[in-house]
């Protein structure tokens, strides 16, 4: 018995010709699935050694959202859905030099992780997010004003839809892709 069935339109925006045929061959469809929705996600944090952070969603503990065994991980800042994490990284043995704090952003239904610079070139430090009017704003450092900005997270979501899609077009071509 199939308890769920979803419609689906697709509308081909871009054809790749190829060197023997002049139709459109789709040979896979891969949707986009968000796999925890608003409300499923429980709690964000990490483990005792701080090398891995996780997540609780309503069905599955202790998913993993990051890992590094070379570094440590701090989570800043999440918003109220636990959808955006605010984190930062930093070696596990800094050695006798100066350390390099990297910031990263989460979206937990996406499962993307976009760095400071990802989300523009005067972004740096993130620090925590505010909430109005329907939208969710990631507070920053903008490097050039020195000032702290505000980002509409929508932004960040549409980066990591995108580095999805280009991720999976990369795949394709080393596959070997169609003509």
């Amino acid at each position: 018995m199939v308890s769920q069935v979803y419609l689906v339109k697709m509308t081909i925006r871009e054809v790749f010709r190829g060197a023997k045929y002049n139709d459109t061959c789709i040979s896979e469809i891969v949707p986009v699935v968000t796999p925890y929705q608003k409300g499923q996600i429980l709690r964000v944090y990490t483990n005792k050694t701080e090398d891995t952070i996780f997540i609780d969603t309503i069905h599955r503990k202790k998913v993993i959202l990051d890992r590094d065994p070379s570094a440590v991980f701090q989570i800043i800042d999440t918003t109220r859905d636990k959808q955006w994490v605010i984190a930062i990284q930093m070696p596990t043995h800094p050695g006798e030099s100066r350390v390099e704090t990297s910031y990263f952003l989460y979206n937990t239904s996406l499962g993307c992780k976009l760095s400071s610079q990802d989300l523009g070139q005067h972004v740096g430090e993130l620090y925590d997010f505010d909430s109005g009017n329907g939208t969710v704003l990631l507070n920053y450092l903008n490097l050039k004003t020195m000032n702290i900005d505000q980002l509409d997270v929508n932004n960040a979501k549409a980066l990591c839809i995108r580095a999805r899609q280009q991720a999976h077009h990369k795949n394709d071509k080393a596959k070997g892709g169609s003509e």
